[in-house]
């Protein structure tokens, strides 16, 4: 009989594998849940918030909160205290604190990058509020040296370009929740034709009884395509008929000299300049299968699409992205938006990305 290892067992292990690997690439970084971030020199990185981590040089790791870490089954893992987070099964960790004031949450990625920034040196962060940034919000920026950035529309974050001791300075600020850096996307792309099920779907037997017994095809439903764009000269995604919008999204990534809004260029009949991977995936969602006679036909080819080109997947411009659906999600009746991209790495509630997709979804997408 083979004995299985408890997923979160895995999961904990993992985490403390990399951690043993990674301590020594930072350097006086201190996080702790509320009160910002504190430059410690030699001190090593303490992050007792969200990441319940430790790595105090020759000390090692410790996981911390009142009760440490509890394995109560093959799914479960909690990590108990005042940070509260709950491993409920194999992909998911749940942020069950309920603070709403102060920082709360900072990337580990941003910690690295910080350790060996130059202190006259700047890069790209997200700033998170626990709310919608208010005129006082970005004076508060201002204050610190801060000039301008990325704001939006829908999403209470700001991407701005700040040095070593502003992040400091600003996450020490109670209306920020969290701080991120920049992140690159990984499209995933598969042998969809299969995977999906595209020929089932439409005549499946559930879904067609649940429809009046007609096929599924998505009528009256507009799809966004947040992904690299959508070549709408292609005979299956006609601009005008299967692609009602095509938009790409730019901004200045944290470098303009006030807090602008993201910039968007419309009525494109091709977004999809470099990777193909949005046009792919556009196909898979609602192509004609005209091109083909029908045998790479999407799956829901009745649906309208709207592509919405974020450049290079980086966090930044999908998030754009994710600002210019949730402010057209109305005129333009889009029910659903499909991401066909992910980053690695343990779920965490104050992720921008993570925040603009419950947004969405919270806005009936």
């Amino acid at each position: 009989m083979k004995r299985k290892t408890s997923p979160g067992f895995k999961i904990i292990l993992t985490l403390l594998i990399f951690l043993q690997f990674e301590a020594n690439a930072f350097a006086g970084i201190t996080f702790i849940a509320g009160q910002g971030i504190v430059l410690t020199g030699s001190e090593g990185v303490v992050l007792t918030g969200s990441e319940g981590i430790v790595l105090t040089g020759s000390e090692g790791i410790v996981l911390t909160g009142s009760e440490g870490i509890v394995l109560t089954g093959a799914d479960a893992l909690v990590m108990a205290g005042a940070e509260a987070f709950t491993y409920t099964g194999a992909e998911e960790l749940v942020n069950t604190a309920a603070e709403t004031v102060g920082l709360q949450g900072v990337d580990l990625e941003l910690a690295a990058l910080l350790d060996h920034l130059p202190d006259s040196s700047a890069i790209n962060v997200f700033v998170v509020f626990h709310h919608m940034p208010t005129e006082a919000d970005l004076d508060s920026l201002r204050a610190v040296g801060v000039a301008g950035g990325t704001r939006f529309y829908n999403l209470p974050m700001v991407m701005i370009n700040a040095t070593k001791d502003q992040v400091a300075s600003i996450s020490t600020l109670p209306s920020v929740r969290s701080l991120y850096s920049n992140k690159t996307f990984e499209f995933f792309t598969h042998d969809t034709r299969v995977i999906t099920g595209q020929t089932k779907v439409i005549a499946d037997r559930a879904l067609t009884t649940g429809n009046g017994g007609l096929p599924i095809l998505g009528r009256g439903v507009t799809v966004a395509v947040l992904d690299s764009g959508i070549d709408a000269t292609h005979s299956d995604l006609a601009y005008g008929t299967q692609v009602i919008q095509n938009v790409r999204v730019t901004d200045l990534q944290g470098t303009a000299p006030a807090f602008l809004y993201p910039l968007t260029t419309e009525g494109l009949p091709d977004t999809d300049l470099t990777l193909g991977h949005g046009t792919f995936v556009a196909g898979v969602l609602a192509g004609t299968g005209a091109f083909s006679t029908g045998y790479y036909g999407g799956l829901a080819p009745g649906a309208h699409l709207l592509g919405v080109g974020v450049g290079d997947a980086t966090l930044f411009y999908v998030l754009s992205g994710m600002d210019y659906i949730l402010s057209h999600r109305v005129d333009q009746n889009i029910r659903v938006v499909n991401c066909s991209f992910g980053i690695s790495g343990l779920f965490d509630v104050n992720d921008p990305v993570n925040i603009a997709t419950k947004i969405m979804h919270d806005a009936g997408i």
